[in-house]
């Protein structure tokens, strides 16, 4: 059985928009709309919001990254002159 806390977390990462990062209200109001749904105490929803925002930063940083691709590196080409 699922907590509270892992409801609030699940439903925010589906309802988060596919094309583009959420604004801060949009990822707060949210927050609390779930909250209000599937309470949680103080210290849980903090846990709730840092974690969803580590996940969001991870993926801005990963996201992008994994999709660049290079040409293969071709070693009898190094040192020709």
């Amino acid at each position: 059985m699922r907590t509270n806390q892992q409801l609030i977390e699940r439903s925010i990462i589906v309802s988060l928009p596919d094309d583009r990062l959420p604004t801060e209200s949009e990822f707060h109001h949210l927050a609390n709309r779930l909250r209000m749904a599937f309470p949680v105490s103080d210290e849980e929803f903090s846990a709730v919001l840092h974690g969803i925002t580590a996940k969001i930063s991870l993926s801005v940083v990963t996201g992008p990254a994994s999709r660049i691709t290079s040409a293969p590196h071709d070693s009898t080409q190094e040192n020709r002159h």
